[in-house]
């Protein structure tokens, strides 16, 4: 099992901080895309929680990873959109 030391050596803080934010992105679409499919579950509609859910994730995802990490890696001359 790694110590504290060994991870503190590959990941710094801010890092730490950035998949933190990345992951708690992904759980608020996960937890949002889950109640909008229990609402249609409860109605009686085709797709339920778990397609909801999955595809609310999976839309996030790129979204999130290009707006928190690639953002940060690449230095655009201009500000610019990335999800165009």
């Amino acid at each position: 099992m790694p110590s504290l030391q060994t991870l503190s050596s590959f990941w710094s803080a801010p890092v730490v901080a950035t998949n933190v934010i990345v992951f708690l992105n992904l759980l608020g679409a996960l937890i949002l895309g889950l109640l909008v499919g229990y609402e249609r579950s409860y109605h009686g509609r085709a797709a339920g929680m778990r397609t909801y859910g999955l595809v609310c994730m999976a839309s996030a995802a790129p979204t999130v990873i290009d707006w928190r990490l690639l953002a940060g890696l690449v230095r655009w001359p201009q500000p610019a959109d990335h999800g165009r």
